[in-house]
This record gives C-alpha cells, sequence and structure tokens, in this order.
C-alpha cells in the first residue's frame, strides 16, 4: 500500500487556503453591509471564486507534485484544506450562535473535494 506525500498534500492545501479564505473574508465583507431586501450581488463573485476555483487550484498543484497518483494527493489536499475551513465555520458557530446549516457544510467540503479532484486530474493529464 502506498502512502501520500505529506509535502505535496501541505502544498495542494496551502494553495487551497491561500485562496478560499482572503475570497470567503471577500464574501463577508460584502454581505455584511448590505440591507436585507437590498443586497448587492458583488458577493457572488468572490464566492464562485472561493468554492470552485480555490480547490481546483490547490488539487492540481498537489496534483502536479506527484502525476503517478495525482488524483489521491489532490483530494487528500483539498480534503484536509476543506476540512479545516469547516471546522472552523463550526467553531465560529459555537461562540456566535448564529445561523449554521450542517448540509450546506458536508456539500460545501464534498463540491470542494470533488473540484480538487478534477484540478488533480488536470494536473496528470498535463503529464
Amino acid at each position: 500500500m502506498r502512502t501520500l506525500d505529506r509535502r505535496a498534500v501541505a502544498i495542494g492545501a496551502l494553495w487551497h487556503l491561500a485562496l478560499a479564505v482572503p475570497f470567503g473574508g471577500l464574501v463577508a465583507l460584502l454581505k455584511s453591509k448590505d440591507t436585507p431586501g437590498q443586497e448587492s450581488n458583488l458577493w457572488v463573485i468572490a464566492a464562485v471564486l472561493a468554492v470552485l476555483v480555490a480547490p481546483t487550484v490547490g488539487g492540481y498543484q498537489a496534483g502536479r507534485r506527484q502525476p503517478r497518483r495525482a488524483l489521491s494527493h489532490s483530494a487528500a489536499a483539498v480534503g484536509a484544506a476543506s476540512g479545516a475551513i469547516v471546522v472552523a465555520r463550526f467553531l465560529v458557530w459555537l461562540v456566535a450562535r448564529d445561523q449554521l446549516h450542517l448540509i450546506t457544510l458536508f456539500l460545501y467540503l464534498y463540491i470542494t473535494v470533488c473540484l480538487g479532484t478534477v484540478g488533480g486530474y488536470v494536473a496528470f493529464r498535463r503529464r
């Protein structure tokens, strides 16, 4: 049984976090100042970048470093980064007791791992 290259997984996870966290903060910033009923749609662009682009880039970076096992490395990297984001969001909920939908967190985790695997596949094919 082969093990994962921890360095490749860590680099892919850091790429994902380096892109997702600032864009997620931008979403929170853009949505927080909107009055109900008069929301701006600018936050959607940042949300697309956080949810679609960040995991794909993170998966690509992990897969590029281990092209023979690109899919498993990309899934592990993005899963670790997305898992950290989900845990952080859950901890914020514990402190603030604001609105939290667990199904949304699970869907976020599922979608980002799938997109990370797509990034790993692109890295595999580019080899």
